[in-house]
């Protein structure tokens, strides 16, 4: 159904109660572009990324990026990119911590990420 063809069922309906169904398994499909970035993380330094679960979504995203930091001065890594892979295992189920403790047990070498990028 439209909105308006909502809009005109609510209008009509003359019950006190009125039960709404929403399918979001049926919403349009985000298109993603996949990005792979290996950052030099250095023995005691941070990427300066900092992770979390957003509400409604699978999967754990960059919240944001510390100025100044590994991967700010790389600027291939966005606000809001979903984390996929660290050094080729996939994390996409994993917990925000989990993948934390991944990137910080990183030191003195290269470490590769790969993350989903939803286009508008």
């Amino acid at each position: 159904m439209t909105h308006s063809d909502v809009v005109d069922t609510l209008r009509m309906e003359r019950s006190p109660i009125i039960q709404l169904t929403v399918d979001r398994a049926r919403s349009p499909i985000e298109k993603e572009q996949i990005i792979s970035v290996s950052l030099e993380k250095s023995h005691n330094t941070s990427l300066g990324l900092s992770l979390a679960k957003r509400m409604g979504r699978e999967g754990i995203y960059i919240r944001s990026i510390a100025v100044g930091s590994i991967a700010a001065k790389d600027d291939r890594l966005k606000q809001g990119d979903k984390i996929w892979e660290v050094d080729g295992e996939n994390v996409a189920d994993e917990s925000a911590n989990a993948i934390v403790e991944k990137l910080k047990s990183v030191e003195g070498r290269l470490v590769e990420i790969v993350v989903k990028r939803t286009l508008e």
